[in-house]
């Protein structure tokens, strides 16, 4: 039994001077990380300070900007139009003689009357023009605007449309009306 104690005793012994002596490496990388860490710190926080300490002020340079309030109308102004004339005045007077084969602006297709109605009398009021014209083609209604010789002045009238908000518009052939 007194050997066995000895035995026990010696190996628990030897365990910890084993243990002691040993070097481990986790501890020493662990080391160097921390203190490569607090020095990162601490440049940081020297940075965070030299930021925090500057003495530049911007108020004299800034600007101050003030924007006249604008009142908007509704109505569209004639005076960008420069290309397309209004005529509607002359319509007024002139009788239709005949028709003959020419060029309209298609602007809506749609299968609903009152929508239809509503656009033609947005573009009316807007152009100020007496040809808009609504065409009922089975099933659809469509509304058109102008009697154009030329697909020129079609396409000018397009692109007023166009410019208008009515992104669907395009130039179609089309019997058009004659005026005296």
């Amino acid at each position: 039994m007194l050997k066995s104690r000895v035995f026990y005793s010696s190996a628990l012994v030897l365990y910890f001077v084993l243990i002691s002596c040993s070097a481990s490496t986790g501890s020493r990388y662990e080391n160097e990380n921390n203190q490569n860490n607090i020095s990162k710190h601490q440049s940081t926080n020297q940075k965070d300070t030299e930021q925090l300490n500057e003495d530049f002020d911007i108020t004299p340079y800034k600007t101050k900007i003030t924007i006249a309030d604008k009142k908007t109308t509704n109505s569209v102004s004639d005076e960008i139009w420069f290309t397309y004339k209004q005529n509607s005045t002359e319509t007024k007077k002139k009788t239709i003689v005949g028709s003959s084969d020419g060029f309209r602006v298609l602007v809506l297709i749609t299968d609903n009357l009152d929508e239809a109605n509503q656009v033609r009398s947005e573009i009316y009021f807007n152009n100020k023009s007496e040809e808009v014209y609504i065409d009922f083609e089975p099933p659809f209604y469509k509304v058109k605007m102008g009697d154009f010789d030329t697909e020129r002045s079609a396409n000018e009238l397009r692109f007023k449309l166009n410019q208008q908000g009515y992104l669907e518009a395009k130039v179609i052939k089309d019997k058009i009306n004659k005026f005296e």
